[in-house]
């Protein structure tokens, strides 16, 4: 059976209370965002990454975190939807 790591990462954080979306705040000089995927960067554990991100981030998310953070995984970006639910619909799709 493939096995698919999706990381639904499209909303503001609005909650959290930041100036900055949540996937972008800063842990340890890294984005929060990477403290996740590099958890799950284990070669063989997954077959596909996706992360779903806001909609026409894909650029800056690819910049800001894969450039600068690299994994040794590949990850899939997909846009996200409207809502969360269909943020995680886009995502399964993919």
């Amino acid at each position: 059976m493939r096995q698919a790591l999706i990381v639904v990462a499209a909303g503001g954080g609005q909650r959290l209370g930041q100036s900055i979306e949540k996937l972008y705040v800063e842990l340890e000089g890294r984005p929060l965002i990477w403290h996740c995927l590099k958890t799950l960067d284990v070669p063989g554990l997954f077959q596909q990454r996706v992360v779903v991100v806001a909609p026409h981030t894909e650029n800056r998310f690819r910049e800001e975190i894969l450039r600068r953070f690299p994994l040794d995984n590949p990850i899939r970006l997909v846009p996200g939807g409207a809502t969360r639910p269909e943020s995680v619909y886009l995502g399964l799709l993919a």
